[in-house]
């Protein structure tokens, strides 16, 4: 039977690898700018989103630190059993890590995504003092 955490963990992985792609993918500027716009405003406006991704990560972590310090100490037991484990547990520390690591891949091209467009927001805001002064 599969663990609730789990499922929770390979849902959260497929969105991470779907939000990638998605900031990856060689769109027309309109559709990029259109998903772009989507995704951060979901990250930004709704802090639940936000909230739910750190609970995630989270939980990824405390899942790759159990994995990792099992596979550090001694197991007992029938040689097939600690096979069995250990190669389990070697799979949990492989998915749990590319997690982690997605997440921080994802986190730092939303800001990236972020940056021009706060930029644009910067500079509209100080053209605009510029043109009443002009007129």
């Amino acid at each position: 039977m599969i663990n609730v955490g789990w499922i929770v963990l390979y849902a959260f992985l497929v969105m991470e690898i779907f939000v990638v792609t998605l900031l990856l993918l060689p769109l027309p500027e309109r559709l990029h700018r259109g998903t772009a716009g989507l995704l951060r405003k979901l990250w930004h406006d709704f802090a639940v989103v936000r909230n739910v991704s750190f609970l995630i990560l989270a939980v990824n972590m405390v899942y790759f630190y159990i994995s990792i310090d099992y596979l550090r100490t001694l197991q007992v037991g029938s040689e097939m059993e600690i096979r069995i484990n250990v190669c389990r547990q070697q799979r949990t520390s492989y998915i749990t890590g590319f997690g982690l690591f997605l997440f921080f891949v994802m986190y730092r091209l939303m800001s990236l995504e972020t940056e021009p467009y706060r930029a644009s927001i910067v500079v509209a805001s100080t053209a605009e003092p510029n043109k009443a002064k002009t007129t």
